[in-house]
């Protein structure tokens, strides 16, 4: 039934996964891969200019705009995909004013302590050269902080020093050519551009599911509480398992037009409870003694969504006659 319905299976997985091995693995197999490379070990792909992408009209990808071309990559030739998106670059200019701002106030306490190295009664070991410069090193080497903070040793009136600042156009340089920018590659080229970039970006699923595996209180793989190999993977196989049920579960749901998270899913569903009520025995009209007790089974009452879940998965079916 699978292989009927399924004609390709495609691989994805990020950089961190790239090695010859792995590559070279996967062009001897029946599967395709999209993948992605650490911009900065391909200088011409990053220095294509940003006039010849084009932005994509799929409202998925609004702010995202790409490069698509051909380059040897592991041993063969494949689809090089650039892509732009205006999402990333912001989050990522977010993060270097974060950063910046943390390395210049360490820089500046650099500056104090030298300064405070030639006061009377300093303790520490006197600073060199040497010893002030690695401590630069180790401030300044950042990733993209590294391309535009400048940091160098002086020496004035026989004291050291430091001076410090950033490169107006090593930033903008970095922002045109490096930040906002991933690049993707396939060995499937029938896939359009808006196929490849959403098939990278299915990596969320994944990744949401070990999030979902390492909470205590949903999967919860942890703590294990097995010593053996063969209980280990015992445990791992129904714990992936609970995970595949749980998703397919989740899938109906979303099918049926519901928008809820997995967890909450799960949450929902516990709500949903069958109650049986006893009643104690009535006397009848001949006898004065009670009769048999009698038992009712209802359903609590469910709101809205909880209601749209129970008909969604046709639960009802479950009801004790």
């Amino acid at each position: 039934m699978f292989k009927e319905k399924c004609k390709t299976i495609t691989l994805v997985f990020d950089k961190g996964n790239n090695s010859e091995d792995n590559i070279r693995a996967l062009d001897g197999s029946p599967y395709h891969f999209i993948g992605s490379l650490v911009p900065t070990q391909h200088q011409d792909l990053l220095s294509v200019p940003l006039p010849r992408f084009r932005y994509l009209r799929d409202p998925l990808f609004e702010g995202v705009r790409v490069y698509r071309t051909e380059k040897e990559v592991f041993g063969r030739k494949r689809t090089i995909l650039i892509t732009r998106s205006r999402a990333l670059l912001q989050g990522q200019i977010r993060g270097i004013r974060q950063h910046l701002a943390k390395k210049l106030r360490a820089l500046r306490d650099l500056q104090k302590r030298i300064d405070r190295s030639y006061e009377p009664g300093w303790r520490g070991k006197p600073y060199t050269e040497e010893s002030i410069q690695k401590n630069l090193d180790t401030i300044v080497t950042v990733q993209y902080i590294a391309d535009f903070l400048r940091g160098r040793v002086t020496r004035k009136n026989g004291r050291l020093g430091i001076e410090f600042g950033t490169d107006d156009v090593a930033y903008n340089e970095l922002k045109t050519r490096v930040l906002g920018k991933r690049i993707l590659f396939t060995d499937f080229g029938d896939l359009t551009d808006e196929e490849i970039i959403f098939g990278y970006r299915g990596q969320h699923h994944v990744e949401r599911a070990f999030k979902d595996m390492k909470d205590p209180y949903f999967i919860s793989f942890s703590p294990a509480r097995h010593w053996t190999d063969q209980m280990l993977r015992v445990h791992a196989f129904y714990c992936v398992l609970a995970l595949t049920l749980v998703s397919l579960l989740h899938r109906r749901v979303h099918q049926a037009g519901i928008e809820i998270s997995q967890s909450r899913l799960m949450e929902q569903l516990k709500q949903i409870k069958e109650i049986t009520n006893y009643y104690p025995a009535q006397p009848t009209e001949k006898l004065h003694i009670g009769g048999r007790p009698r038992s009712e089974r209802t359903l609590i009452r469910m709101g809205k969504q909880e209601n749209q879940i129970f008909q969604a998965l046709n639960l009802d079916r479950f009801l004790a006659s």
